[in-house]
């Protein structure tokens, strides 16, 4: 607080009655000099300060002003520079061009050379031949991102970088400007002062100077100027500085100033002095109480004051002075925590902390910051302990706290700890909430979990190759472990295994999708079959797609990533569905009979080329006329086009379908049709729905048959059966090995026997037993070799009468000669006989006496004399 100076009092000496009144006047009036001088002293003094005071902050404003004006500068300069550029790389031009250096000196004379930078950092292209500081240019970026521009320096300051977004903010590269320090001095330029300021433009962090004002040759710093103003420039890492000389300003005021005070000065010289310097101090008091104020509440950081002052005491007195041997402290005297953590005690807070803390005292801060919740979320109390022991000068970590609402919040402490012992009883502890930073952090590591989760899931193989070296980057499965192969036999045929595994006649292949996908393959995706050898020597195949990453500077394609995906069952049964589809297609084209097939929606789609051979029409024909064109008896359509009609009307209801699957499965149609030379042939059609795996409706497959020989063979069948049925002799049938099969209906009523009786048995049954082996052998003999035998046999019924019969026997064959049945008709004679016997005897002997007659008397001496 200001404080009043007191005006100086004048002593009157005591003197006798006897001194004359005009010494008393001359007294007071002498007084009143001395009040009237120190008032006028007191008078020059303020005008000195208040012109001092005038000067500085005339420097202040000047400060300001030129802080603003390079901000302007440095801005105007960058956007100048980002549209030089973007025009420059609109139209073709490149870094390496001198005609675009040149375009950007006549802009900006100061520049040495242009880079391009990708968001990592890394230079794309570069007008320097061998650039030097990629590190450098990498740190600096990631101070730009974001930013439109940013402005930094070398440490030394030799060289000035202007870091500027590129137009438009898609790619998210950025220009890199290299500069000569010349080109600060345009940006500080300022019109001419009659008041010579001084300000220093320094780095942000290590505050070295990189300009500072022009000084007049005459004119030498004092080296005791004192900061008026830091001012951070945006987009940059450099602050201005604004200084005040007081020295110097002072210096040119006292001259001035001791020609109007020196009659004064002179009689007043100590109590002039003393006041000045107090009233110095009381000032620098004020300002510094003023601007500590300011910035601890206005700062906008959470801050807080600690005093650790008892501290090093406590330690000393426990004999504590490295970290282990507090370690081993803590777990012999865990009490013993409790003292130390009291030593570090929060002196003062600010705003800022208070609400960030949702606290009221020091106490509640103290609790939460330095003593910790809980166990499991401890204070920063033993970490700043060990800071302490350690001598740092910087202590950063995190902590996590729980709000009232239940919500954890992240805090980022920031303490810097002084050298001096004596210091420590005002240590500045930072806070910075950076909850939104942490859980945009763990949202990032989730989400980088759960795609690396979803990648290493993935069936197929998914890698990232680097064209030039072949190396894989990544890949989410081992190829060499899907092929069966244990880590020595792959270690053994080296990194590049699969160039050894790959079948020789897709390695060209190879090759050559690698040649199109370095020079040819930025947009193109890139895909064909390669075959390897497993470890069973079998040949798996490989659907590999490849599609281009990254590219170098000349745009050349340096990074590819592919996906590999296992076919080897899928080429198998592709291989299959041919061949089968090829056996069918000879077996469709080969056959007598017609096929024909439609898609789901009743189009014809395939016609076998038979239908030439059976109707004399192609199968193109057939395609374009429809069936309906060859039927000569348009009727007989009916049933086949209502189930056409059906089909038609359900084919969008899939409930329909179904019923209709259930119910129809095979039907058969039976037409007339005309061939193309006017023959009628008879025809039967065979349709079957067809359903794929999933009971969707695919269409309609039909086999139509010529079936003239089978109406022809059947109407032979019929009269054979007639003829077979109506016989008036025996007829049996036999198979090739002699058992009976079939017998009419004649041989029942000659043998007997039923049909059910002899079915199954040998016809050695009906013969006479006398006559049945040696007469039997006879006519197989006559069976094998002429086929056929007719003669006479006694036979006998089934009641044991004996009757002769006249018997045929044929053999049957096939076509291709073997035997395929016996054929046995027989017919009883025994009427037939007893005639001829009638005849005979009428014939030889007498009908009367039963003798014998002439003629049986010639036949018999015609036999003997033969």
């Amino acid at each position: 607080m200001p404080t009043s100076t007191p005006l100086p009092s004048s002593h009157v000496a005591a003197d006798s009655a006897t001194r004359p009144l005009r010494g008393s006047v001359k007294g007071v009036l002498a007084a009143l000099v001395l009040v009237m001088l120190a008032m006028l002293l007191w008078q020059l003094i303020e005008q000195f300060h208040q012109t001092q005071e005038r000067q500085r902050q005339r420097s202040l404003e000047y400060s300001i002003q030129l802080s603003d004006r390079m901000s302007l500068n440095m801005a105007l300069k960058a956007q100048i520079a980002m549209n030089l550029l973007d025009e420059a790389q609109s139209s073709g031009e490149r870094l390496e061009q001198p005609v675009m250096l040149a375009g950007l000196r006549t802009a900006l004379p100061a520049l040495r050379s242009v880079a391009r930078l990708n968001p990592a950092g890394d230079i794309v292209s570069d007008s320097a031949e061998v650039p030097r500081d990629g590190d450098f240019l990498r740190h600096a970026m990631r101070q730009a991102l974001g930013r439109p521009y940013f402005y930094t320096s070398t440490d030394d300051g030799n060289q000035l970088y202007v870091l500027i977004r590129q137009g438009g903010g898609i790619t998210g590269d950025y220009w890199a400007l290299r500069m000569s320090p010349d080109a600060l001095k345009d940006l500080a330029s300022q019109p001419a002062q009659d008041f010579q300021h001084v300000w220093r433009l320094e780095q942000r962090k290590t505050q070295r100077v990189i300009l500072r004002e022009p000084l007049p040759s005459n004119d030498a710093d004092s080296g005791l100027s004192e900061t008026i103003l830091l001012q951070p420039l945006s987009n940059s890492d450099w602050q201005l500085r604004g200084l005040f000389d007081t020295y110097k300003a002072r210096s040119e005021l006292l001259t001035p100033l001791i020609g109007k005070c020196v009659i004064g000065l002179l009689l007043s010289i100590l109590p002039l002095i003393a006041l000045i310097s107090l009233r110095r101090r009381q000032r620098q008091m004020l300002q510094s109480r003023r601007r500590y104020r300011d910035i601890f509440e206005g700062a906008g950081v959470a801050i807080c004051v600690m005093d650790m002052s008892g501290l090093q005491e406590q330690l000393d007195a426990l004999q504590i002075s490295t970290g282990e041997e507090f370690d081993r402290l803590l777990k012999s005297q865990p009490a013993s925590l409790k003292r130390l953590l009291q030593q570090l005690r929060i002196n003062e807070l600010n705003e800022v902390a208070l609400g960030l803390l949702e606290i009221e005292c020091n106490e509640q801060a103290w609790q939460q910051l330095i003593e910790g919740e809980s166990r499991t979320r401890p204070g920063i109390g033993i970490q700043v302990i060990h800071a302490v022991l350690a001598r740092q000068t910087r202590l950063e970590l995190e902590i996590c706290l729980t709000r009232a609402s239940g919500q954890d919040q992240h805090l980022w402490l920031v303490m810097r700890l002084p050298e001096a012992r004596n210091d420590f009883d005002a240590v500045i502890l930072s806070i910075g909430d950076i909850t939104s930073r942490k859980q945009t952090e763990l949202s990032l590591l989730d989400r980088e979990s759960f795609w690396s989760d979803v990648i290493r899931t993935v069936p197929d193989h998914l890698y990232v190759q680097d064209v030039l070296s072949q190396r894989m980057i990544y890949s989410n499965h081992h190829f060499g472990h899907t092929l069966g192969y244990n880590k020595f036999e792959l270690r053994a045929m080296g990194e590049f295994f699969w160039e050894i595994l790959l079948h020789p006649d897709d390695a060209k292949s190879y090759q050559d999708m690698r040649l199109r996908q370095r020079h040819h393959g930025h947009n193109e995706l890139l895909q064909c079959v390669l075959r390897f050898r497993d470890h069973e020597n079998n040949w798996r195949c490989f659907d590999v797609r490849e599609q281009a990453l990254a590219w170098d500077a000349e745009h050349l394609v340096t990074r590819i990533i592919g996906i590999a995906k296992d076919i080897t069952e899928q080429v198998a049964s592709s291989q299959s569905l041919r061949d089968s589809e090829q056996r069918y297609r000879m077996l469709a084209e080969s056959i007598s009979d017609v096929i024909f097939s439609t898609d789901a929606h009743l189009t014809v789609n395939y016609v076998s080329p038979s239908v030439e051979r059976a109707l004399g029409y192609s199968a193109d024909w057939i395609t374009r006329n429809g069936w309906s064109a060859a039927i000569a008896n348009p009727q007989q359509l009916t049933g086949f086009d209502a189930l056409i009609s059906r089909i038609s009307k359900v084919l969008h209801k899939p409930q329909e379908l179904a019923r209709l699957r259930d119910e129809v499965t095979t039907r058969m149609f039976l037409f007339d049709c005309l061939r193309a030379d006017g023959r009628k042939i008879p025809v039967e059609l065979r349709v079957v729905l067809v359903w794929d795996e999933h009971g969707n409706f695919e269409g309609i497959f039909g086999v139509g048959r010529d079936i003239s020989q089978q109406r022809r063979a059947e109407k032979d069948l019929r009269m054979a059966a007639t003829v077979f049925e109506h016989s008036t002799s025996a007829i049996l049938i036999t198979d090739p090995a002699g058992y009976i099969v079939q017998a009419n209906e004649a041989f029942t009523r000659v043998s007997g026997y039923e049909v059910a009786q002899v079915l199954d048995q040998l016809p050695g049954m009906l013969t006479v037993e006398s006559e049945q082996e040696a007469h039997l052998r006879y006519i197989l003999r006559q069976l094998n070799g002429q086929g056929t035998w007719e003669g006479e046999i006694r036979l006998k019924r089934r009641n044991g009468e004996h009757y002769p019969a006249w018997v045929g026997i044929t053999a049957v064959v096939d076509d291709e000669g073997d035997l395929a049945s016996y054929v046995c008709f027989f017919s009883d004679i025994s009427e037939r006989k007893a005639s001829e016997d009638r005849i005979h005897r009428l014939a030889y002997y007498d009908a009367l006496t039963h003798l014998p007659n002439r003629t049986l008397f010639q036949d018999r001496l015609h036999s003997a004399l033969q």
